[in-house]
Order: structure tokens, then C-alpha cells, then sequence
């Protein structure tokens, strides 16, 4: 495989691997030979290992001289940063979740004004069916004109506890 041309970015070499004949030591070797001389190797140091490769490939890499950091910490820190398309998607679910649950509160508040007996079920699904309802989301889209209700949802289903035992695995 050759570079675009005009590519100016870090060598890449790929070394491939037919599982039915090479054996994952050997593999690991060789793979482990193309890379240069690594002091350091960025891992996850919480995870577990997930197999002979993994494994392999760590017992290698330090047998070579090379040591494992921490890159947790790194990674958080690149996941902070925002593009501003993901600020506008983080913004119109904020705003999502907001007018959800104001028309939440304003259905209990109706129900004990009128002191009606209103099963938790019929709450929670008239919320989700206004996701369907063009009159019901109209006062939402009119501060986000343009946007395509087909791309809001509910990750989870719109949960309705009283009492006094409330649970987030009640659904």
C-alpha cells in the first residue's frame, strides 16, 4: 500500500496476520520488529487484558525496554474538547432534556391540581408519544427552528416514581 500523494503525516506500515498459520508469538515478534525503539507505551492501565495478543504484546514490548504510562488521563483531556458542531448537538439536548422536563413537572402539577388518580404508564407515555405530535413539539422547535425531530429521542424510557422507593432499574 503506498501514501496519497502529498501525505506528509507519520509512517504507517501494516503487518498482516493469517490466523490459521502464523502463531501469535511469532506475529507479536515480528510486528514488534518494525516498530522503532519505544522507551514508553500509552495504556489503559485499568483494563484487563482480553486475550494471547494483548498479553503477548505487553510481555514483548517490555522484554524490548519499553515501560507503560497512564493514558487515561490524556484521552479525557482530548474528549473535552469540543467542535462546535458537538457544542450545538450538546446545547439542543440540554435544551431537550430541559423542556422535557418542564412539561413533566407540568403534567403532575395538572394532575394534583385536579386531584386526579393518573397511572405512572399514561404519564410516561404521553411525553414519549409528544416526540410523534407535531403540536405537541412545536413549542420546541420554535426556539430551534430548522431542526429534524426525527433525531431527538430518549435514551431511556421517560421514568414516573411517588412514593418513597424510587429506583433508576424500574424499567
Amino acid at each position: 500500500m503506498n501514501a496519497p500523494v502529498g501525505y506528509s503525516g507519520a509512517k504507517i506500515e501494516i503487518v498482516e496476520r493469517d490466523i490459521k498459520t502464523d502463531q501469535t508469538t511469532t506475529f507479536v515478534e515480528r510486528a514488534i520488529k518494525k516498530l522503532p525503539s519505544l522507551k514508553k507505551v500509552g495504556i489503559f492501565m485499568q483494563d484487563k487484558d482480553d486475550g494471547d495478543l494483548t498479553q503477548l504484546t505487553k510481555s514483548q514490548l517490555q522484554k524490548n525496554g519499553a515501560s507503560f504510562v497512564e493514558m487515561k488521563d490524556l484521552v479525557d483531556t482530548a474528549n473535552t474538547t469540543k467542535t462546535s458542531s458537538e457544542l450545538i448537538n450538546l446545547k439542543t439536548a440540554s435544551d431537550f432534556a430541559e423542556w422535557t422536563f418542564k412539561k413533566i413537572i407540568g403534567e403532575v402539577e395538572t394532575i394534583l391540581e385536579n386531584d386526579k388518580v393518573t397511572k405512572h404508564a399514561s404519564i410516561q407515555k404521553k411525553i414519549e408519544g409528544s416526540l410523534d405530535d407535531d403540536t405537541e413539539m412545536a413549542s420546541f422547535l420554535k426556539t430551534h427552528p430548522g431542526l429534524n425531530t426525527s433525531f431527538l429521542e430518549y435514551p431511556i424510557p421517560v421514568l414516573i416514581q411517588s412514593g418513597s422507593n424510587f429506583a433508576l432499574n424500574k424499567f
